[in-house]
Parts: structure tokens; sequence; C-alpha cells
């Protein structure tokens, strides 16, 4: 049976390319996924890692609108499991003026209900800023809550190889305080031994 993860969180804070590296750890050196647009219309592509990195993968705020189902096989004993990580459009604070980004943003919270697991990844780095698309906020704080309710929900604290991501794991376990939350790098693939061994435990 598939177990389906939804990847959540606000703009920019790296859940593009942790599905991309967490692929690689897993010994993928391509990807096979299902993207669908807002229109509910779904394709198939096929990508290297690094092709996804540069077609997916970018500094700009919002450049996924789509929901990507990644493919995956997870070992499991002697043998693997089946898995699709959905990548999700950025969730902010409020309602965006633009209408296409709505849309996306209102797939995104569709399709919640619809994961077996949810990962909620949080820039570790902008924690302790005020900047208000990228630090935490209430957007996080209600999912935060709602995962909690769920009890198939993990936050990830990304970006820990930035100078500012220690302090900011600090003021994310005193804000989240009896979440569980697992530092990570995306783009140094650290951490990734704990999140494929919470993502077992659903199967």
């Amino acid at each position: 049976m598939v177990k389906n993860g939804l990847v959540l969180g606000k703009p920019n804070a790296g859940k593009t390319l942790f599905i991309i590296n967490f692929a690689g750890f897993l010994g993928l050196r391509g990807l096979r996924a299902d993207v669908t647009g807002v229109d509910g219309y779904t394709r198939r592509v096929t990508l290297s890692l690094e092709q996804a990195k540069r077609e997916w993968v970018s500094q700009r705020p919002h450049k996924t609108r789509q929901l990507y189902r990644v493919h995956l096989l997870l070992p499991k004993g002697k043998g693997k499991k089946q898995l699709t990580l959905t990548d999700s459009t950025g969730l902010l604070e409020g309602i965006p003026g633009d209408p296409e980004l709505r849309r996306a943003i209102g797939q995104t919270l569709l399709t919640v209900r619809q994961a077996d697991f949810i990962i909620h990844i949080v820039d570790a780095s902008q924690a302790v800023t005020n900047d208000w698309v990228l630090s935490p906020g209430e957007v996080d704080m209600q999912l935060a809550r709602y995962g909690r309710f769920r009890r198939n929900y993990l936050m990830l604290a990304n970006k820990m190889d930035l100078p500012a991501a220690a302090h900011g794991l600090e003021t994310l376990q005193k804000t989240f305080a009896g979440t569980a939350i697992l530092p990570v790098s995306a783009l140094q693939k650290t951490g990734f031994i704990e999140v494929r061994d919470y993502i077992r435990s659903y199967f």
C-alpha cells in the first residue's frame, strides 16, 4: 500500500529542495512525479535530480504553484515500500492578492486531509526575524496545532547549515513546545536518517 506524505510550509522554507535531496538520500538518481495544476490536470514527468533542482528550486517565493507528487521507494526490512511526497505551494499569512496564487494555496489546503502523514518545514534561520513572509507565524502555529491533533505530523527545522539557525531552533522549540521538531539541512542533507525513520513508522 502506498503511503502519501504532504510537505507543507511557508515560501522558501526549503520544501522542494528537501524532497529532491531526500530522494537522492534514498538512492534515487531521478524523479518520477505527477504534477497537478490548479485546473485539475495532471501530467507525469521524469527528471534527473539535477534537472529537478534547476527547474523546481528557486530563491523566488512561490516558485511552486502546483502539486508535485514525487514517487519514492523507502527501504524497509529486506524490501522497499512505495510512498509519495507531495510538494506544495508555500502558505502565507492572510489572503494573497494574486488570484492564481490563491487557487494554488487552496489546492494545497484541500490536500491536507488526504495525507497519511504531514512534514511541516520551517526555516530555522528566519525564526528570529520579523519577515512576515518567511519567518514562522500564525500559519505555522495553526499547522502545528492541527498536526498534534492528527498525531501524524513532524516539524523540520530546516537550513541548520546557516549561522542564525542554531538560535532559531531554540526559538522554535520554545514557540512550538510539545511539537516533535527535527533539525535538518535540506542543502547539506543532514538529519535525513531521522526523517527516514519517522516515515518508516507509518508502514
